[in-house]
């Protein structure tokens, strides 16, 4: 099999911030209001601003959340929380460099903070810091190794550096973790290709379609795999399965994206948004 440059259709982009699985659209809703209430009765509650600015963040609203998350932190200037915050809705907004900063900031008042480590590895990815995101993911990983976002990241950056065989070790670490975790199966798959182990490819990523049956990159990966085992019959169903339900792949395939691996899609790094004030203790 000849190895090919991929030609990255989606290129470790962040996954969004939208806790839906937790919270609905009303969570938030009420969330902003309600801190809004609190604020006019003491306006200088950090409590009330970081709420405030969460739900901005989770609403999509990354500069108006910067604004409140700012002021929380200026309110309390030792919340690592309010710091991690403010890190989340720089990336939001398309700084990444100045969401490193604060989670540098973050971390330097409580090292231990996994999520911060987390999501500065997840920065890194973006500005293409590879050594410096697998350091962080590495101390995310120790300091929560139940955690199946942070071995699956870490397995995105390892990836992404070529370290095949640690990238794989990585995945199935996840998997350990959550076994219904469908990103870890997905990179897991895009890893055995690369490690030209056909068979456990499609294994894996069919483990990601039965978990997640939406997900076109899945069902268009699938069919790469099928194309360079020689299956032309089931590359092509899968890959009008893809288009049924994300057009945009197929039709960069018949752009001239080239042939087999050039045209698999790769893994997302998650980035684990953060959580309204009440539960902020609980979570490291």
């Amino acid at each position: 099999m000849k190895r090919l440059l991929p030609l990255l259709l989606s290129l470790f982009v962040v996954m969004p911030l939208m806790a839906s699985e937790e919270y609905s659209t009303g969570y938030w809703d009420a969330l902003i209001a309600k801190s809004k209430v609190e604020i006019r009765k003491d306006p200088r509650s950090a409590v009330a601003h970081y709420n405030l600015g969460v739900g901005y963040l989770e609403k999509g609203k990354a500069s108006i959340a910067i604004k409140f998350l700012e002021k929380a932190h200026r309110l309390n200037r030792n919340d690592p929380y309010a710091l991690s915050a403010v890190g989340s809705a720089y990336r939001m907004s398309g700084q990444p460099r100045t969401a490193i900063k604060h989670f540098k900031k973050a971390l330097r008042l409580k090292p231990d903070f996994a999520k911060a480590h987390g999501n500065l590895g997840v920065v890194y990815i973006d500005v293409g810091r590879l050594d410096d995101a697998v350091r962080s993911l590495q101390k995310a990983v120790r300091l929560k190794p139940a955690d199946a976002m942070f071995h699956d990241n870490l397995g995105v950056a390892l990836l992404q550096k070529g370290r095949i065989k640690a990238s794989i070790a990585a995945f199935e670490a996840s998997i350990k973790a959550d076994s219904d975790y469908a990103n870890a199966y997905h990179g897991l798959g895009i890893a055995y290709v690369e490690a030209k182990r056909l068979d456990d490819a499609l294994k894996a990523i069919k483990e990601t379609i039965r978990l997640a049956p939406d997900r076109g990159k899945a069902h268009y990966n699938l069919g790469v795999v099928y194309e360079l085992k020689g299956d032309k019959i089931k590359a092509e169903a899968a890959y009008r399965e893809a288009e049924r339900l994300d057009p945009i792949l197929v039709r960069a395939r018949d752009a001239g994206a080239g042939q087999g691996l050039e045209r698999l899609t790769k893994p997302k790094a998650s980035f684990r948004c953060p959580l309204p004030c009440p539960l902020k203790p609980k979570e490291n």
